[in-house]
């Protein structure tokens, strides 16, 4: 809901900026907690305090929830209305009385760009997974440092929530797709570039790639499924969008076990990797730019 708040009060030739401040904000204080809940159970244990620090960071931000942050649907009503705001080229599909199974159906398949972020999302998510559950135990197998294996995988955090402040902002320039194809190609040529590495500054440098990938293409899907939905819609097709995207934690879960126990995990890796160059293929063929000032017929 911070995204789709985000999205409303952005309007459409910012949220480009708008997503990739919310994403890196939000990498940022996993990077934060990280750190500090490391911090208090070297100090104080495992057992309760770091959940003591939890539930003081929910408390606050139900405090912040409540007393702070307003209603944005006023913003939303205010954007349906204008004159200027672009609609889908498929109007048939984008019907304020559309109801859950058609918006499923039309997020997922029926529109060629709100189906290619879809599997976009799926996908990269589907890369997360193997980075964070597979990638320390490759690198461990290879006899990998405890030290180094959180320096691969800090880099590769740290680029792409750090770097999201400036490619959201680069959408609302040169358009979505552009950012999301190159990032979809980064990511994908960075993973099968960590598998032919043998030592610890390859896979910094490979990690890094993999993390800018993910900065290009992860804010600005939202962007893109935001510029193609109705204002009145957007939080229900960006709810089934999210759907499929963090969808892809579990089947990258069941994919990378099945895979690792049957090719191991230099043939999972590698299988990741071209899953995602395929991904951008599809998005590249399938999916039309929807920035207001970008698109084909915009006024």
């Amino acid at each position: 809901m911070t995204v789709t708040q985000q999205l409303d009060l952005a309007g459409p030739k910012q949220r480009g900026l708008a997503m990739g401040i919310n994403e890196a904000t939000g990498y940022i204080g996993v990077a934060i907690s990280t750190v500090l809940t490391g911090m208090i159970a070297a100090r104080y244990g495992l057992l309760q305090a770091p959940f003591v620090y939890g539930a003081f960071v929910a408390v606050l931000g139900f405090g912040i929830s409540l007393l702070i942050i307003r209603e944005t649907r006023g913003h939303v009503m205010k954007e349906a209305g204008a004159e200027h705001v672009k609609r889908s080229s498929d109007k048939k599909n984008t019907s304020k009385e559309m109801g859950i199974g058609h918006l499923l159906w039309t997020t997922t398949f029926a529109n060629p760009t709100l189906s290619a972020c879809s599997q976009a999302g799926l996908v990269n998510k589907l890369a997360d997974t193997m980075v964070w559950a597979m990638l320390p135990l490759y690198l461990a197998e290879l006899h990998v440092t405890i030290l180094h294996i959180g320096m691969i995988g800090g880099t590769y955090t740290v680029v792409w929530g750090i770097a999201q402040f400036g490619t959201g902002l680069l959408s609302d320039v040169t358009g979505r797709k552009l950012p999301i194809v190159t990032g979809m190609g980064l990511l994908g040529l960075g993973i099968l570039a960590f598998a032919l590495g043998h030592n610890v500054t390859w896979w910094m440098v490979t990690a890094a790639v993999m993390g800018l990938g993910m900065a290009l293409l992860y804010p600005n899907l939202n962007s893109a499924v935001a510029d193609v939905a109705p204002p009145e819609m957007r939080g229900g097709v960006l709810g089934v969008y999210r759907l499929w995207r963090d969808g892809g934690y579990a089947i990258g879960g069941l994919l990378l076990g099945y895979t690792i126990h049957s090719v191991g995990m230099l043939h999972s890796l590698n299988l990741i990797g071209w899953i995602v160059l395929l991904s951008m293929a599809v998005v590249l063929f399938r999916m039309k730019e929807t920035h207001p000032r970008r698109s084909p017929g915009h006024s």
